[in-house]
Parts: C-alpha cells; structure tokens; sequence
C-alpha cells in the first residue's frame, strides 16, 4: 500500500513564544502527546473535525488558559487526535493568540502559534507546528508524527530562529506510512547562506529517511536537480527515488 504524502513549502521559520505554550510544542524524540483533561472515547470527542480516516479522528475544540504567574492568557483551538472507535484522545497541538492578564483578547498577541496536519497512515499523523512571538526575534517550527495510538513522537524537522545549533535543511515532499516510517526530499535552496543549514549545502538536496522511533538515516545526495520529488515512492518500507535518472531504493529499518 502506496504512503501518503505532504509537499512544504521551503521554510517559513517557526516561532515560539515567550513561555512554554503548548505541551506538544516541547515534545522530543519519542515524547508523549497529555491526554486530553476530559478522557473520553474517540468517537464521543466533541468539536470540529478536522480529519478522519478509518482510523483516526482529530477535531479541534475552543479553550481559553490564563497563565496568572506570567499574567498572560491563551486564546484559540487546541487539536484532539485519537484511534476509532474508543481511543483515548490525546493533544496534538494548538492554534492560539497569547495576551496580556488582565486585558483584553483582541489586536496584536505577544505569542501566536499554529498547527497544520499533514499526512496519515494507519494510527500515525503528521503534525505541522509554529510559534511566533510579536516582536519578531523569535521563531520556531517543528515538523512531527504523531502515534494517535500512544500519544508517542519523533521530530523529523526543526528550526529555530537565531539557534546557535545549525540544523537540516527542511523538506519539500515527505512520505508515510502505517508503521510510522517516512521518507522525504530535505532541500537546501541555492539562496541560503552556507550557514543557514547543516547539511545539505546550499543548492543540494537530501533523501533522509526515519525509522518508527525517529532514528533518522541519509540515503542519497545531489544537486536538487538531480533529485526530482516526482521519483519518490514509499511502499511499505521500501522507498525509491531516482538520482540524475538512475533509480534507487532502499529499506527502512
């Protein structure tokens, strides 16, 4: 069975804000998603849904959390992912303004955050988040998958604006599939500086792949040109790809 697949534009950095915002936000490598306060069965979850599949369900639902230490509060939507019929939800993000307590929840926010889904297979989503802070000076965006069955993730991308750590360059079409694997096209645009990323260098681009707990695996390398997104195929655990013409394949552990 063929995986599903998400295309990202090349990077818009993602931001964070002034506190720890949202549980998801500072999940690692095989972290686990908070249950949802209200721990009900997958398919009495309310709210509006956002996905479902045969099966998974993710809905967003509306929530307001005042932060009295920090005297800031947070307005907006948080993301409710779980497995049907009668799996425990779990949070997988949120889409929110942060203001001032007391005050009033409208005009510019000192935070902001976002979450976009992309992918699913089998119990597995991909799950799209950012963070901005109004000033500007801060930024973040990780890309994760999430196991609705477990509430467990792995990071297969991040950027954080002003980091002193150098990190991969962000990709362009990503694959997954019903174990938790992906595969992806990492591309470095010709434009970036030749410290923006780590690897690869500017005007080059990567076939990384990712094992079910996140251990991550560079198979292939080459000038973006060579390394066309259309060739990329995951089945199974098998992925495929095509450099300067010449096809390739490889297993993910």
């Amino acid at each position: 069975m063929e995986a599903s697949r998400w295309r990202a534009n090349v990077p818009r950095p993602r931001d964070r804000g002034i506190a720890p915002l949202l549980a998801v936000a500072v999940l690692g490598l095989g972290a686990q998603a908070a249950p949802a306060k209200a721990a009900k069965t997958c398919r009495s979850v309310r709210g509006h849904q956002v996905l479902k599949t045969a099966t998974v369900r993710v809905v967003s639902q509306r929530f307001r959390t005042i932060y009295r230490k920090g005297a800031t509060q947070m307005v907006g939507h948080r993301y409710l992912g779980c497995t049907l019929p009668q799996g425990k939800p779990y949070e997988v993000g949120r889409r929110y303004r942060e203001y001032s307590f007391p005050g009033r929840t409208k005009g510019s926010p000192l935070v902001s955050g976002a979450v976009a889904l992309g992918p699913s297979a089998g119990t597995f989503v991909v799950a799209d988040d950012q963070q901005a802070n109004l000033t500007g000076d801060f930024a973040e965006k990780t890309n994760r998958v999430f196991n609705l069955a477990t509430g467990g993730s792995y990071i297969f991308w991040h950027n954080l604006l002003g980091g002193q750590k150098k990190e991969p360059a962000p990709p362009s079409k990503i694959l997954v599939n019903s174990r938790g694997q992906l595969a992806g096209i990492f591309v470095n645009p010709a434009s970036s500086a030749p410290t923006d990323y780590s690897d690869p260098a500017p005007g080059q681009s990567e076939v990384v792949t990712f094992s079910a707990d996140g251990t991550r695996h560079v198979l292939d390398s080459g000038p973006t040109s060579a390394l066309p997104e259309s060739s990329l195929t995951l089945t199974d655990s098998v992925v495929r790809w095509t450099n300067a013409g010449q096809p390739k394949s490889a297993t993910i552990p």
